[in-house]
């Protein structure tokens, strides 16, 4: 009788504390849902890089309707040499950049393009600046001196 006691004091013992562990073992776990939603939700610097190429090219026409490639990263510059006007069918490099800058949980992105001419004392540049956050886009700035190289003759 005192052996089937001790055995059940024993088994009653290693259950509780299995159950404890198991129970600590899913406090741990839902820690960790609430951590892994919160970096779900965050927004990143490459999904507001691409937010914000998304709405240019969705949305802005300038002068030369050439858009920006949606595989740029902050901080990337690719170049191409496009047509101007002129009557002997200048041509000009292109230089297309990005650069984001994070702001409390929001992004800044600024899309550039120079022209890399100067036209009547102006140099030709535009840029597009954006405020990016996980539910919207908003444009903050625009500047469109690119027009100019139609001012070529």
């Amino acid at each position: 009788m005192k052996n089937i006691l001790l055995l059940s004091a024993v088994l009653l013992l290693c259950l509780s504390l299995f159950g404890c562990s198991l129970n600590k073992g899913n406090h741990v776990s839902a820690n960790n849902q609430s951590a892994n939603s919160k970096k779900i939700n965050e927004l990143s610097l490459g999904s507001a890089v691409k937010k914000a190429i998304d709405k240019y090219n969705s949305t802005e026409t300038d002068t030369t309707d050439i858009k920006f490639p949606t595989t740029l990263k902050s901080g990337d510059t690719i170049s191409k040499t496009i047509q101007i006007g002129g009557k002997k069918g200048n041509t000009t490099k292109l230089d297309m950049s990005i650069r984001a800058e994070k702001e409390g949980n929001n992004y800044i992105v600024t899309l550039s393009k120079n022209y890399n001419i100067t036209v009547n004392g102006t140099k030709a540049m535009s840029s597009w600046k954006y405020e990016i956050t996980n539910d919207s886009i908003n444009l903050l700035d625009k500047k469109e001196d690119g027009k100019l190289i139609n001012d070529i003759k």
